[in-house]
Formats: C-alpha cells, structure tokens, sequence
C-alpha cells in the first residue's frame, strides 16, 4: 500500500540520519579501544568483533539502497512502456489505458514515430505509460529514429509491455527478444478477431521467459481491466 512505502521512504531517511553515529559507537570504537589501550584489562579479541557488524551494516546498507531505489519510482513514477511490432495494437491499448484519444491510431504500419507518454494513477501510484515506434527493420530516417527511441525507453522502463497481433501472420521475435524480460507482460491482442494460437512461437518464448499472459482487444477494451488488475 501506500502507506507502506513512506514507511519505507521515511525509515530510509532516519537510517541516513543516524548511520554515522551507528558506525561511530559500534565499530570504531571497538577498534580504538583495542589500538589505544593495548595494556589495559580489556575482553579480547575486540577487534575480531567487528567483522560480524560490517557485514551486518552492509546488509542495512544494501536493503536501504533497494529501498531508495522503490522511494524513487514512487516520487518519479514507475515506467511502463508498450512496446512490439508495428500495427499490433499499442496506440489502441494506450488510448484505453489512458482513457482518451491520446495516440493516432490508423490500419497503416509505423503510424507511431516517437514516444507518447501520459501519467496515470494505477492504485494510488504514479504511473509513466509511453507508447513507442514499432519495432521493426526500418530504412526510413524518421522511422529508425523512432525504433531506436523505442528500444531506450523499453530497456529503461520498470516494466515492459509487449503487445502481440493474434491475427498476425508474422510471428518473428525481433521486437522482443532483446528488450522483455521476466515479469514483464505479454498481450495478446485482437482475440475479437481470431483465437490466439496455443502453439504460436511467440507465446511459447513468453511462457518460458515468465512473462503473464493476457489476453484483450484493444479497440473495444474486452479484457483491458484484467490488464488493469494485474498492474
């Protein structure tokens, strides 16, 4: 919940504010007691002690960078970023996810040259959608600029979207392979139009890389909520 990562975000603050004192007290003063006073009637092995607490506060350390790392999605916005070939149907599912006309979508390949993002609320967290180019071998200068913006912003993105044609006869998987990894998300789109294929390659490469399967039509949103639940 919410709550929860500022819980996070504020224990994070508190451990940055009293980390030197933690180091202060519990370790350098192990080590100049044992250097500073080597006559005097002190427990042994002082020094030995401080190990088991170095490798305790690198773990601290580590958990509260993984944190920060969540504190930062959380101010800035987590990214997601559509992405796969060309007329598979992202502008469409961008357009229901952001509730309005926001991308051009047309029955022509490549109508999408750059990156269109809208800011959503996906439960009570800031989201980043952008829809991105078509990822395909272009000649067209415009074109392999905007593939090459889409491929940045998928490999910089919290999550991948990667959304597939049912109806397509093309079922190459070069406009993934390379950008999704586990976790991300596979959609099948326009089942209004055909039943997906158990045995098309492409869902059987995402079941194996462990991206969640959903199945929608973008145009009419049927199974858009689904989608929606699952973020």
């Amino acid at each position: 919940t919410s709550l929860n990562w500022r819980r996070e975000l504020i224990s994070w603050r508190k451990f940055q504010t009293e980390l030197p004192n933690y180091i202060e007290a519990d370790l350098l003063a192990l080590l100049e007691a044992e250097i500073d006073f080597p006559d005097e009637d002190l427990p042994g092995g002082l020094a030995a002690k401080v190990g088991p607490q170095v490798k305790a506060l690198i773990g601290e350390l580590e958990a509260a960078l993984a944190g920060a790392a969540r504190g930062e999605g959380v101010r800035d916005g987590y990214r997601i970023a559509l992405v796969g070939a060309p007329n598979a149907g992202k502008s469409s599912l961008f357009n229901q996810l952001v509730g309005r006309e926001a991308a051009i979508v047309t029955p022509r390949p490549g109508t999408t040259r750059d990156v269109l993002e809208a800011v959503l609320d996906v439960g009570g967290f800031r989201v980043v959608l952008a829809d991105t180019a078509g990822v395909r071998e272009a000649e067209d200068e415009i074109e392999v600029e905007g593939v090459k913006r889409a491929k940045y912003r998928a490999r910089n993105a919290h999550l991948r979207i990667w959304v597939i044609d049912v109806c397509s006869e093309d079922r190459s998987l070069a406009d993934a392979i390379d950008l999704l990894t586990a976790g991300d998300i596979c959609i099948g789109n326009k089942i209004d139009l055909a039943e997906p294929d158990p045995n098309d390659e492409r869902f059987t490469w995402a079941r194996t890389t462990g991206l969640e399967e959903i199945y929608l039509c973008a145009d009419s949103g049927l199974g858009v909520e689904r989608l929606v639940k699952h973020l």
